[in-house]
């Protein structure tokens, strides 16, 4: 089966609470009409058709047998399918729309040949390629995720949903041969004879921050789809509105701020009332967009204004703390002297002393990875026991600190610091073997708190510019793996 699936090296899953960007770009092979490459995918007996689903589940067979396909699509886009020689579909060069998902462990790319003597592609696949046209880009990260009091003020997922299911259920019967993998961040690409299909997945921090004007029309599209309306009488829905959108990845700086007050404005709340709805976390924010946003208000007292949002609501601290531009003796300062404590079996009282004196003690350790490296939940530590919890962790090595601005929107942080789970004298290291730290410091330049992350993105390109060394330990570059290849789904009913 000429069906293959390339897939990034790396094997950290979507973390959850994140927004992820899915981009396409698609391209023809060969002709679909005849040729060599026909006789590898085509066949002249059946409906042979290519599509790819990003979905929650995977291919299964049910209690009797009977081959199932999961029909809880979350991006679907039908490549090509030809009957008889006669081409039906071919959405080659007509490639699927960027889509917006949160992330989590339980999603996967999944590509498909199927051959079918009962469906007929030009009307199955051209309403799947129609109604995923229809779906706004924003439509996965709402599609059943919201709770029951919101989920009707923010979407209207129940008119595309049913069908786009039964399309996914049609092309359940006879042979499937699917190839499937755990969706995560990085570059892929299905390829057959005929086509390839290029899918990279990237972290998102702020849907209006990163996403620039059209990631903002998206964002307006997804609201608009609902036609309810928030009840100027029970403004406290607002607060379940904001929680269910910080649930899904949306920035608390500018992407919640954005929707309350568009849904605000759509709902024709006067200023007033939007300022009442935003309340202290997200008044001033909202007000503060200076494009996009406002000038949908039809009416003039819509429009909150920065004084008045600033008179009704205190001043809220900002979550990014203000960080001192980056510092390489500072960092070397540190990080020599956690390293005297962490490669020795007994620290020496006086290195306590000197590590201490680079701290704001006790120093939060705030664990960020998805596999989490340390425990997973954020907690102090007086300066000595930091680094005792490190050598328990087995992370012993620390360097190749940095300058970055990876992140900084998320943290403030502009450093990046390696730790390194090895011994001593270790040579070489897996990349599961490492951790990236972002260093907070104090104005006057005192670490007071460590974030740990595995980004592979941060971590392949921090590496990239260091050839894959840090002083003398060489880390191994994931090997791009060999592709995963189609196999046969059968349903035992033919």
């Amino acid at each position: 089966m000429d069906l293959k699936l390339f897939y990034p090296p790396t094997n950290a899953p979507l973390s959850e609470q994140r927004i992820y960007k899915v981009s396409f770009s698609c391209q023809a092979r060969a002709d679909l009409g005849g040729g060599q490459a026909a006789n590898l995918f085509i066949r002249q007996d059946a409906t042979s058709s290519h599509f790819i689903v990003i979905n929650d589940k995977l291919a299964a067979t049910d209690a009797n047998g009977n081959a199932t396909f999961p029909t809880s699509g979350v991006a679907f886009l039908p490549v090509f399918a030809i009957t008889k020689g006669v081409v039906k579909i071919d959405n080659r060069t007509g490639c699927l729309a960027t889509q917006y998902l949160t992330g989590g462990p339980d999603l996967y790319l999944q590509a498909y040949a199927n051959y079918s003597t009962q469906n007929q592609p030009g009307v199955l696949l051209s309403l799947g390629y129609a109604i995923a046209g229809l779906i706004p880009p924003l439509w996965a990260m709402f599609n059943g995720n919201l709770s029951g009091p919101t989920k009707d003020q923010l979407t209207a997922f129940g008119n595309t949903e049913d069908p786009l299911k039964k399309t996914l259920l049609a092309l359940n019967t006879e042979e499937n041969y699917p190839v499937s993998i755990n969706l995560r961040p990085g570059d892929y690409e299905v390829r057959t004879a005929f086509s390839s299909v290029k899918i990279k997945v990237t972290y998102v921090p702020s849907i209006i921050k990163n996403g620039g004007d059209t990631a903002m029309k998206f964002f307006r599209k997804q609201i608009d789809t609902s036609l309810q309306k928030i009840d100027s009488n029970n403004l406290a829905q607002c607060t379940d509105l904001a929680t269910d959108l910080l649930a899904l990845g949306f920035s608390k700086e500018d992407d919640i701020p954005y929707a309350l007050a568009y849904k605000g404005i759509r709902s024709k709340l006067t200023a007033a009332q939007a300022s009442q709805c935003l309340g202290k976390d997200y008044a001033v924010a909202a007000a503060s967009i200076k494009q996009g946003l406002w000038e949908f208000a039809s009416r003039r007292d819509q429009i909150l204004s920065v004084e008045q949002a600033k008179a009704e609501h205190s001043a809220v601290p900002l979550e990014v703390p203000y960080q001192p531009e980056y510092d390489d003796t500072r960092m070397k300062r540190f990080t020599d002297a956690l390293s005297r404590l962490t490669r020795v079996d007994t620290m020496a009282a006086s290195d306590q002393v000197a590590f201490s004196k680079t701290l704001r003690e006790p120093v939060s350790l705030d664990d960020q990875s998805v596999v989490k490296f340390f425990g997973g939940d954020p907690k102090d530590y007086p300066g000595p026991a930091l680094a005792a919890y490190f050598i328990e962790k087995g992370y012993r090595r620390f360097g190749c600190y940095q300058s970055t601005n990876l992140g900084q929107k998320l943290d403030g942080g502009k450093t990046l610091l390696f730790a390194f789970k090895a011994d001593k004298d270790d040579a070489s290291l897996g990349i599961e073997n490492v951790a990236l730290l972002k260093p907070i410091f104090t104005e006057t330049g005192a670490l007071s708190k460590l974030i740990a992350y595995d980004d592979f993105d941060w971590i392949n390109a921090a590496m990239t510019s260091r050839s894959w060394m840090c002083g003398r330990i060489s880390i191994k570059k994931p090997a791009s793996p060999e592709p995963a290849v189609a196999k046969p789904l059968v349903s035992q009913n033919q």
